[in-house]
């Protein structure tokens, strides 16, 4: 039982995740610099609440050295990683990339 709630819990969890990974920068005005926290909310929250990793709790952000560095924080999101898609708008929208790292580097 206590094993099916927690599959359960976990295709719930994809689902929410797969559906926030449809990818929004969330700015409020066209000349406004992207918000990490927001980008955050809207595409990571849902599996890395806190900056840790419900999919795989070995694996936080916390910690993880994918965040070390723009370039490898960047090469992170570049591709699929396990469970997690790749963000490729992200990615290639420098801005909310520095925005995000800059974020998810606070969370401790």
């Amino acid at each position: 039982m206590k094993a099916n709630l927690i599959a359960i819990t976990k295709m719930v969890s994809i689902c929410i995740f797969m559906a926030a990974s449809t990818f929004s920068i969330a700015v409020p005005h066209a000349n406004a610099a992207p918000d990490g926290m927001k980008i955050f909310t809207a595409n990571c929250a849902a599996c890395h609440a806190g900056g840790k990793n419900i999919m795989d709790p070995k694996k936080p952000i916390i910690g993880s050295k994918s965040i070390a560095s723009i370039e490898s924080f960047k090469a992170f999101l570049s591709k699929q990683n396990g469970k997690m898609p790749a963000y490729p708008k992200i990615v290639a929208n420098e801005e909310a990339l520095k925005a995000l790292h800059a974020y998810v580097k606070t969370l401790k």
